[in-house]
């Protein structure tokens, strides 16, 4: 059970600025999983942790 957990696993980062935050999520291997930009409004923030989920 707990190798299952592993592999389900990712990573989520998030580079902050101003106006934008562009976020990249990899799996446990590495392997990146995709990329997004969003703005740094309400509506950005609510989009980039939607978005984080939908991938793990």
């Amino acid at each position: 059970m707990h190798d299952q957990s592993i592999q389900n696993e990712v990573i989520l980062g998030v580079d902050t600025h101003l106006d934008t935050h562009v976020a990249a999520v990899i799996s446990h291997t590495g392997k990146l999983l995709g990329t997004l930009a969003t703005p740094t409004d309400a509506n950005g923030y609510l989009k980039l942790l939607a978005w984080a989920r939908s991938l793990g």
